[in-house]
């Protein structure tokens, strides 16, 4: 009985360990002006586990006075994924129709305008095609949520208004 729980537990531990991965976090120590004094590493089973050890060297850094300025501060470095984001241009021509659209994507750190980046240069595509072409009375109009512009579709016109002749009695 004590070695097939002995062997259970084993079995347990080595799954477990095989789960396990090392995070990172890294802590900046920054002066009340803002510049980088120092930065500070740790590593943990979680992120957050990390973190909290690096803050507590950061920390002890700065009780045991190794720097001179008055403010002191541990910033957590936040870590940034890379995505890729599209955006669409359109050249619509004088009366209203797309005459034809371009797309673009771009890549780069989130938060860094990625979209931005994507809009001005599927901007770009449109109006070289539109130099090139030499269609000056078209404009180029980019759409920031991703999708490809579309413009409205434009009213009817309505027939102008009977009059009525009234004749003298």
């Amino acid at each position: 009985m004590k070695t097939l729980l002995t062997l259970i537990a084993l079995t347990v531990t080595m799954l477990a360990s095989g789960q396990a991965e090392a995070a990172q976090c890294k802590v900046e120590l920054v002066n009340g002006r803002g510049r980088l004094v120092d930065t500070f590493r740790a590593y943990g089973y979680n992120r957050h586990e990390a973190c909290m050890e690096a803050k507590q060297d950061c920390r002890r850094a700065v009780r045991a006075g190794y720097y001179r300025a008055r403010v002191l501060n541990c910033n957590v470095v936040q870590q940034r994924r890379m995505v890729t984001r599209s955006c669409g241009a359109s050249l619509i021509g004088p009366r209203g129709r797309t005459i034809q659209t371009f797309l673009a994507t771009a890549q780069g750190l989130q938060g860094t305008g990625v979209k931005g980046d994507a809009c001005r240069k599927a901007k770009r595509k449109c109006n070289n095609f539109k130099q090139r072409t030499g269609r000056y009375r078209a404009t180029c109009i980019s759409d920031r949520n991703g999708g490809v512009y579309t413009p409205a579709p434009m009213p009817r016109p309505r027939p102008m208004p009977r009059r009525i002749r009234v004749l003298d009695a």
